[in-house]
């Protein structure tokens, strides 16, 4: 597997604000988050405030098709946001297939289809209530089983067996973020999560519901 641990460490540091990569190193093991902080979850809506889950929940149900689900950072501890990184993995059912990925404006994943690693050209800010949106992904959902997202490090990550952001405006800062679910080892969104269907559907099946 392609090794992308520098990538947008060197790409980052160099667009974004130039120092010596030992500094960096020496302040990213400090940044580790508080509980609540810094939450990297999806979810199936934007109607975001102060608590992203009042009306987004953490899954989608009966759904074979095609699916937009959102990518959020929550309570950011970050005035800015330069760069990040994470993989996600899937259980369960058939995996889904991810059609379309949408990054914030001016933005490139130098990852691996199954690593993410987004720099931005220009660093942003969350918004008013603490949040940031990662990305969207719009996935194939070709299963009725129930299908679990958990969240991860990347095949190279720039802080050891962490998920990570670059908080652009502190020398930069690299901070690691916290899974919703409180574990790498727990789902954080699901598919189908109270469907006991265990058949796929065809792409003849799915290509029907949109003629």
């Amino acid at each position: 597997m392609r090794k992308v641990f520098g990538t947008w460490a060197l790409v980052g540091l160099i667009a974004l604000a130039p120092v010596a990569v030992s500094s960096v190193c020496q302040t990213a093991f400090a940044a580790l988050p508080q509980p609540g902080d810094d939450l990297f979850g999806i979810y199936a809506g934007t109607n975001f405030n102060e608590d992203p889950s009042d009306d987004n929940p953490p899954y989608v149900d009966a759904v074979p098709g095609a699916v937009t689900v959102y990518v959020y950072l929550t309570n950011v501890t970050a005035p800015t946001i330069g760069a990040y990184e994470f993989a996600l993995n899937y259980s369960g059912g058939t995996a889904p297939q991810i059609l379309a990925t949408a990054l914030p404006p001016e933005s490139i994943d130098l990852g691996n289809g199954k690593d993410f690693v987004v720099i931005l050209e220009t660093p942003m800010p969350p918004d008013p209530y603490g949040h940031f949106v990662l990305m969207s992904l719009t996935y194939l959902v070709i299963d009725t089983a129930p299908v679990q997202i958990a969240v991860g490090p990347t095949s190279a990550p720039m802080l050891p067996n962490q998920i990570s952001y670059l908080d652009a405006a502190l020398s930069p800062h690299i901070r690691a973020m916290n899974p919703l679910s409180g574990s790498f080892d727990d789902p954080i969104f699901s598919f189908n999560p109270t469907n006991p269907a265990v058949e796929s559907m065809s792409w003849s099946d799915i290509k029907s519901q949109y003629r």
